[in-house]
């Protein structure tokens, strides 16, 4: 992956219902620590989603669709659910 697009439509969005900023999807995507851990999407589609940490330490799930093997496009970005940030602790280590 080496592009990620982020419509202005959804830069909005995630910054008013979610306080998530769109440098924040791109630590999590570019983290040189570590790699976010990226699944399959429960909602089908070819979603997926990548849960992983920012420099500052918050935990972020980011639903996104692959439009080719260098670029994704992002739906959305929230803060981990309980269970989410479970899965990602014990699949992180």
């Amino acid at each position: 992956m080496r592009y990620i697009n982020i419509s202005d439509d959804v830069a909005l969005h995630i910054l008013k219902e979610h306080d998530v900023t769109v440098e924040e999807v791109f630590e999590v995507f570019f983290n040189p620590d570590q790699e976010p851990l990226k699944k399959r999407s429960p909602r089908g589609g070819g979603r997926y989603l990548a849960l992983g940490q920012t420099q500052a330490g918050r935990y972020l799930t980011i639903a996104f669709e692959r439009k080719n093997h260098e670029t994704i496009e992002v739906i959305t970005a929230r803060n981990m659910q309980g269970y989410e940030r479970r899965w990602y602790r014990r699949r992180g280590k």
